[in-house]
């Protein structure tokens, strides 16, 4: 009678034990190290990094609508053959759209359909690209002005930029920090503000 009172005490106990092991709440595991460090080099490069190669572009309105503009020019400008400037827009904020309005100014002919573009529902730290296409008629110094609109829900960003367009004979002028043109000495190098002479 006794040994059968223990075998089922035994019983019980172990009974107890299983259930207890089973509800008992998991530990969680502690995260190894180096996985935020993974995580953040994933990434990616950012809208500056990816703009490298680029001119900003000179800032010709007092407004500070949170929005940077970079070009470049793939070729030299030659007088009447086709030109593409590439532009690289830099949102700083997150809006509905991005319009652009382009004025090219005397010698640079725009073509069809080139005075305006659109880009949707931008974000914030992006690179939004394009492509302007034009033919300079003449040689000279030209400036290509770029309206940049952010549209909100309610209200609108303006932000004006230009774009130095130096065709053919053009080597003896720069553009000031404003945006206009001024004579340098014949001869005088213009590495500094004449990216159409960049890498050649």
């Amino acid at each position: 009678m006794k040994l059968r009172v223990i075998v089922l005490l035994a019983i019980a106990a172990a009974a107890g034990c299983h259930r207890q092991s089973a509800t008992a709440p998991a530990v969680p595991a502690k995260p190894k190290a180096g996985v935020r460090a993974a995580a953040d080099t994933a990434q990616g490069p950012s809208p500056q990094e990816l703009t490298a190669g680029m001119v900003e572009a000179v800032v010709q309105s007092k407004s500070q609508a949170p929005v940077d503009l970079k070009f470049d020019l793939p070729e030299r400008p030659v007088e009447g053959q086709p030109l593409e400037v590439a532009i690289a827009l830099l949102p700083q904020i997150a809006a509905r759209s991005a319009a652009v309005a382009v004025i090219g100014s005397d010698g640079l002919k725009l073509e069809p359909g080139a005075d305006q573009f659109e880009f949707a529902a931008v974000e914030a730290d992006q690179v939004y690209r394009h492509s302007i296409k034009m033919t300079p008629t003449a040689d000279g110094l030209y400036l290509l002005t770029l309206s940049v609109s952010l549209q909100h829900d309610q209200t609108a960003d303006l932000r004006v930029f230009s774009v130095p367009i130096l065709v053919g004979s053009a080597a003896g002028v720069s553009i000031t920090p404003s945006g206009n043109p001024t004579s340098r000495p014949a001869g005088a190098a213009l590495r500094e503000s004449d990216p159409a002479h960049r890498g050649s």
